[in-house]
């Protein structure tokens, strides 16, 4: 490929100095995981009909279809005229060597449909194969669905090299769906446990383990996941639920069970060392979930499939017609106080801070106000100044899906405005409003347990949290007594699981089941899966 084409490519760079494509989202895509790639330029469109990768097909590009080594673009609307591939994925011969790229419809070309190509543009480089130490995973099928009608699929994340299935014998892949009696053999070390469906991990970090009834895997492109909304989706009548990991090979291996964008099954979890449970996620069973929410919701929230079956009941996220919007409750907190503080415990690259906000609801202006003040506030070292702060988010975006219901509403930090919530200690300061909403706790006149002089109302956000983690008779419906003031759908949700109900479920902790390798000092002998 040429400058005169209008595009300049370059190749492969040193492997650790790339960036991880499924954390970089283009046009509503992401990129499927194993694959590095960086594309500069505006306005890149990828054409989603293009094949069964949004982004890259390998090996069925139309110029050459019997090629083996092919990376094909379709660049349909692009007005991009920079590409760097870094990394591409593996090749359908699996064998590491150049490949050729081929780009169409690309700015500047002669016509519609123009297709270039540039061989030895790309080189397949081998997936990293981590050397930390594996834990078994096993599944156990109490859904009285045929083993081979169970289908395990791992999603997003980065999925490295070397994991493995059924002992040992199956070489797993990202994206590939895996019947539970394919996965079924007996576990290294843990023969006792018979014959089970089992893999083994040390390298999946950011993914999700989709597990799906019927007679295949889900099939999605790469990089992408069912959408459980869409009725034209292929997906759409396909009972599906999923649990998200990390899997690191070391102490920080954590997993949980997530409800908050749709409940379709039960899934529990559980650790185990030397055949005694070590800890572990619960919850009741489907039928009494189900009818739990159901009772809390709008027909519109419920996906049934062409045999009048319920096939999976949306939360609040993705189905908002079917749950009440947060305006009744903003009107009632107008009159109210509302103290957001406590300490927001930085990262990396952030600092340590203190925070003190008051929170006011304004149906005039349709906004909601936070002022106060952030303060830096390093562990073991002077407090830093107190930092004036003014946090503004419209009613419109609290009562989107994306806001108190989908916890990632825009906003504005001191006039600039904010999209979407960020890792700070401002996108802290909003997830606590947020929580508290979703609980009921603001405005709430239930007396605090030992503190009848107070009321949950009265209590700061951070107090909030450390009550109810011990009180669980003050959330929700405990909180207030009105339903339109707290997460009906969560409520339903969180005495009958240990699963998130919705995105800051975590502020009362409890929902992450840690599972160390057994080599670890804290370490366990396998994880078990449990389909009900």
């Amino acid at each position: 490929m040429t400058e005169s084409d209008g595009w300049s490519i370059t190749g492969i760079t040193s492997e650790g100095s790339s960036v991880s494509l499924d954390k970089i989202p283009l046009d509503g895509f992401s990129w499927p995981a194993g694959q590095w790639m960086q594309i500069n330029g505006t306005n890149f469109y990828v054409d989603p009909t293009g094949g069964p990768n949004p982004v890259v097909t390998v090996g069925s590009d139309t110029v050459s279809p019997d090629a083996t080594n092919v990376c094909g673009l379709d660049l349909k609307k692009s007005t991009s005229t920079s590409l760097i591939v870094v990394h591409v994925p593996e090749t359908p011969s699996k064998v590491p060597g150049p490949q050729t790229l081929y780009v169409k419809n690309f700015p500047g070309g002669p016509g519609p449909g123009s297709t270039i190509s540039q061989t030895n543009a790309l080189t397949y480089v081998m997936p990293a194969t981590s050397k930390a130490p594996k834990i078994p995973i096993i599944f156990k099928n109490n859904s009285g669905v045929a083993d081979d009608q169970v289908w395990v699929q791992f999603l997003n994340g980065t999925f490295g090299g070397g994991q493995k299935g059924a002992g040992g014998t199956v070489a797993l892949s990202g994206n590939t769906g895996y019947s539970l009696e394919r996965l079924t053999s007996k576990v290294p070390k843990f023969e006792n446990q018979g014959s089970v469906p089992n893999v083994s991990l040390n390298d999946f970090a950011n993914g999700r383990i989709y597990l799906n009834f019927g007679k295949k895997a889900l099939g999605v492109p790469p990089g992408t996941q069912p959408d459980p909304t869409k009725k034209t989706a292929p997906n759409y009548d396909t009972r599906y639920a999923y649990i998200e990991l990390n899997v690191f090979g070391n102490s920080q291996n954590n997993m949980d069970i997530s409800n908050i964008d749709f409940f379709s099954f039960t899934i529990e979890a559980s650790t185990w060392k030397n055949g005694a449970e070590v800890n572990e996620l619960t919850s009741k069973d489907t039928s009494t979930l189900r009818t739990a929410i159901e009772a809390v919701l709008l027909p519109t929230a419920i996906v049934i499939d062409s045999c009048q079956n319920v096939v999976r009941i949306l939360g609040p996220g993705l189905a908002a017609a079917g749950y009440h919007d947060w305006t009744v409750y903003m009107t009632f907190l107008e009159n109210k106080t509302t103290t957001i503080a406590g300490v927001y415990a930085g990262t990396s690259t952030q600092p340590r801070q203190s925070y003190n906000l008051t929170a006011s609801f304004d149906a005039t202006t349709q906004m909601v106000t936070l002022s106060g003040t952030t303060q830096d506030a390093p562990l073991g070292k002077p407090l830093g100044s107190k930092v004036p702060t003014i946090i503004e988010i419209t009613y419109a975006e609290m009562n989107a899906m994306t806001g108190v219901y989908g916890a990632n509403p825009s906003y504005s930090v001191n006039s600039a405005p904010v999209a979407p919530l960020a890792n700070d200690v401002y996108g802290w300061i909003v997830g606590d409003l947020l929580a508290g909403m979703n609980w009921g706790f603001p405005g709430s006149p239930t007396p605090v347990p030992g503190q009848p002089e107070k009321t949950m109302g009265d209590l700061t956000s951070s107090e909030w949290f450390a009550v109810a983690k011990t009180n669980p008779s003050v959330q929700f419906g405990g909180a207030q007594s009105n339903g339109n003031y707290y997460n009906q759908y969560a409520a339903a949700n969180q005495p009958l699981t240990m699963a998130y109900g919705f995105p800051f479920t975590d502020r009362l902790g409890g929902v992450l089941l840690y599972f160390p390798p057994s080599v670890d000092t804290n370490g366990v002998d396998y994880l078990k899966i449990t389909i009900c």
